[in-house]
């Protein structure tokens, strides 16, 4: 019945990889200001990822658990994450009934997906007494999935009007300008302008995700004494990736 739901449908089907556009987090760095120059973060993030056209909606669960340097004009952050969620669409389907005509039927997916990653940062900064000018860094991350999710993006690799990605590995990398302010002591607030990139193939009939980046978005983000919050927006940058939509994030973070 699957099957035949998404033979006959009249529209191209999108199914990307459960942590797309979400898989870059947020990894939060030490002020030049700060008295502390390196830091141990633990970050929960609730991120979900909403698919254009009622292509569907991934929601999940992301630890990220990172060290944080900042040397002289220099930060560094490295760590690891887990995550696991779920993502879920409403269907109609139409298919014969077997006397010349056809019936039509409402179905839900839901399939659930697990995983874990490497990510890390690198930023060059300028500093004056209230402000860090991170003006050039980098972003890296590899993420490994399994599940539900996964096996059935493999289940429909490759039939008409679908685009599904049958990988259960990401390796995405990015570029960011962030600036950070300093108003007083154990406060600091700021934003992130960023484009990443996921590497490699997603279906036979595409080379890559895209010349160029094929996400851009922004991140505001607060730090008051030990507790961050950060909030993200990503979107899709290129034209035959729109189904693929817009990607949030909303997160908490502790520092020691």
């Amino acid at each position: 019945m699957t099957t035949t739901c998404f033979l006959s449908s009249c529209s191209k089907q999108y199914y990307a990889p459960g942590l797309y556009q979400n898989d870059v987090q947020l990894m939060m760095k030490p002020q030049s200001q700060d008295s502390a120059k390196r830091k141990i973060y633990i970050a929960g993030v609730l991120a979900e990822q909403l698919g254009a056209s009622g292509q569907g909606d991934a929601t999940s669960g992301v630890l990220n658990v990172y060290q944080s340097h900042t040397f002289k004009n220099i930060n560094l952050s490295y760590g690891a994450i887990a995550y696991a969620g779920k993502y879920s669409r409403n269907e109609t389907i139409s298919s014969s009934n077997g006397n010349g005509g056809a019936t039509t039927n409402d179905i839900h997916i839901s399939k659930g997906f697990t995983g874990y990653g490497f990510n890390g940062s690198l930023s060059f900064y300028f500093s004056n007494k209230v402000c860090d000018f991170r003006i050039l860094g980098a972003d890296l991350i590899y993420t490994k999935e399994s599940g539900d999710y996964l096996a059935f993006r493999r289940s429909v690799y490759g039939l008409p009007d679908i685009l599904s990605s049958p990988r259960s590995e990401m390796l995405s990398y990015g570029i960011f300008t962030e600036y950070v302010f300093h108003p007083k002591t154990d406060l600091n607030v700021g934003f992130k302008i960023f484009l990443n990139k996921v590497t490699g193939q997603i279906n036979r009939d595409l080379n890559d995700y895209g010349s160029g980046f094929n996400t851009t978005g922004g991140t505001l983000f607060a730090e008051f004494n030990h507790i961050n919050v950060h909030s993200t927006m990503a979107f899709s940058s290129r034209r035959y990736l729109a189904g693929f939509g817009l990607g949030f994030q909303i997160g908490a973070g502790y520092s020691f």
